[in-house]
């Protein structure tokens, strides 16, 4: 009556069907879905039976045993078992709970046979609604029966197997998963696997001849392969043998302390390169670009990436050089017991994640002072506020200014720290391109849970400092 009441159906106009059906008195029922809801598959059916009635498995008052089954072959994938204490049964009064006696309690309800002829009827059902199906369905005296079909609610996009091969393409060599490919975490998007191996390899060789010479690096030395999907660096083992009559200069390059050198290369010559790589393309709209000139740019702009963070490499070392030179020093000329470890004297220091996460908190709190559009952010979900937040009329109950106010400050905050990246591979959008872990995180703190960004590091700021003072007077004593 509501739902008429909601869409204007006149009541007068309705007309009613009864369904009348004959209860099956099934030794087994369950549920089968069209498509796995664990992982998205539209290939598997999941079946869950338990013995007597339906109404235990759909109450969850049982647990039922669980099949997945290939929809195509019919092949019974994977099987578990479990102890079904009780089940429901029919009587002339109605349906009652009654224990399972214990020769069937650990017993398979359907066998592979049967599983299969149930998943069977799984395509015939998805075609004829056009989306995978949850259905309930009952065995007696070795027939199946389909009781309802409804679409499934909730499924996730299809998930792949994991990659296996770890196989190498050549096992003369060193394989390295270290340095920039820590910010390659996941197995790489096609596309980025494939562009990515030829950008790192030229930039390897660029600076590797100017640090060694034209002639000290011959083709296949250096490599960027992707093994099971992962980006590793291989250096072949022979050329580490030529690279020994030249190792003075390479330590000047790291140290710093000759004329070329990596700090002057990448402060003067590999950053700016980007930045202005970065800059040019920005002033051209995508829209505007044919295919191939997107792909050109791609490629352009993943060869600045590559070479500026080749750059980066070679600083990199004289940074762990100088925190373990410092930590050596600490730990034995100047540590007592009970004194705070080395890394206290290097935390609490700003960086532009700090920043980042010290802006989205301040954001928080400006929102927990206006009640209203704290209560509508808490009580929407992300994707939702997502398109609240291209809209110019606010949600129900927050003020108009308040609203564009808020909008503003979330814009400047995504304008600022929007393009941070965490994952290298293109195929992860940045905080500006979909700013739902954001808003996740924003409401995070409104709840009140997590700790004020600002108060930890000035607990760490104040740890260094009582630490930096304990070494002064342990030194000076005056």
């Amino acid at each position: 009556m509501a739902y008429r009441a909601r869409q204007g159906i006149d009541p007068a106009i309705v007309s009613l069907a009864v369904v009348v059906q004959r209860m099956v008195e099934s030794e087994a029922a369950g549920v089968m879905f069209t498509a796995n809801p664990a992982n998205g598959r539209r290939n598997e059916a999941a079946i869950s039976a338990a013995w007597g009635l339906g109404e235990a498995v759909v109450s969850g008052s049982v647990t039922p045993d669980s099949i997945v089954v290939e929809k195509a072959s019919g092949r019974v994938i994977s099987r578990e078992i479990s102890d079904k204490a009780f089940m429901t049964v029919y009587t002339e009064s109605g349906t009652a709970e009654r224990p399972v006696p214990e020769a069937r309690r650990r017993k398979v309800v359907l066998d592979d046979e049967m599983a299969a002829e149930l998943a069977r009827y799984g395509p015939r059902i998805e075609e004829l609604y056009g989306t995978p199906q949850d259905i309930e369905w009952a065995l007696s005296d070795g027939q199946l029966f389909i009781l309802q079909a409804r679409p499934i609610t909730a499924l996730p996009e299809p998930e792949v197997d994991p990659p296996t091969d770890w196989s190498v393409p050549e096992t003369r060599g060193m394989y390295a998963h270290a340095s920039i490919v820590e910010q390659m975490p996941d197995p790489l998007s096609p596309l980025f696997a494939d562009l990515i191996e030829g950008s790192v390899v030229r930039s390897l060789d660029k600076i590797m001849n100017e640090l060694l010479g034209a002639n000290t690096l011959r083709e296949g030395d250096l490599g960027f392969p992707i093994i099971n999907g992962y980006a590793y660096y291989y250096y072949k083992l022979a050329p580490m043998l030529r690279f020994v009559p030249k190792s003075p200069s390479i330590i000047r390059f790291i140290t710093g302390s000759g004329e070329v050198n990596g700090v002057k290369r990448w402060r003067e010559y590999s950053r700016p390169l980007y930045a202005g790589t970065v800059e040019e393309w920005e002033a051209k709209p995508p829209e505007d670009l044919p295919a191939t000139g997107l792909l050109a740019g791609t490629r352009e702009l993943l060869d600045a990436g590559a070479e500026y963070y080749t750059s980066v490499q070679t600083i990199i070392p004289l940074a762990y050089i100088s925190e373990a030179l410092f930590t050596a020093f600490y730990n034995r000329l100047v540590r007592r017991q009970g004194d705070p470890p080395a890394q206290t004297f290097l935390l609490g220091f700003d960086s532009t994640p700090i920043w980042a996460e010290k802006s989205l908190y301040d954001l928080a709190m400006w929102c927990s002072e206006h009640p209203e559009l704290a209560a509508a952010l808490k009580g929407t979900p992300s994707d939702r506020e997502l398109k609240l937040l291209h809209t110019e009329e606010p949600p129900s109950g927050v003020d108009e200014e308040t609203w564009h106010e808020w909008r503003s400050r979330f814009q400047a905050h995504l304008d600022r720290y929007g393009h941070a990246v965490y994952n290298l591979d293109f195929v992860n959008p940045v905080p500006a391109d979909d700013p739902a872990p954001l808003l996740d995180t924003l409401k995070f703190y409104l709840r009140g849970e997590g700790q004020n960004p600002h108060e930890r590091q000035r607990g760490m700021v104040r740890r260094r400092e009582e630490a930096t003072r304990a070494v002064l007077e342990q030194l000076d004593p005056a």
